[in-house]
């Protein structure tokens, strides 16, 4: 069992490599409708994001949304596409 504070530090990490993928934070909030702002609070740790931000994260990349709380998130398995 992976403590929650745990599961928030890898889904974070994971929530930075999407960014990472498809460029920009602007980048993935534009793609799956999500306001940057929070975003970045969510990239931040500050604000977890709820289950249908985390499904619109997933559909706009392509990355399944149980990869997200997998750590590590290897860059192979984000289905990002350009």
């Amino acid at each position: 069992i992976v403590p929650s504070a745990d599961v928030a530090k890898i889904l974070v990490g994971n929530l930075r490599k999407l960014v990472e993928t498809v460029g920009s934070v602007s980048e993935l909030a534009r793609r799956s409708g999500i306001n940057r702002q929070q975003l970045n609070k969510n990239l931040a740790g500050s604000h977890l994001p709820s289950i249908e931000t985390l499904a619109l994260l997933g559909e706009s990349t392509g990355t399944p949304m149980q990869n997200l709380f997998e750590p590590p998130l290897p860059k192979s398995m984000l289905a990002v596409s350009m």
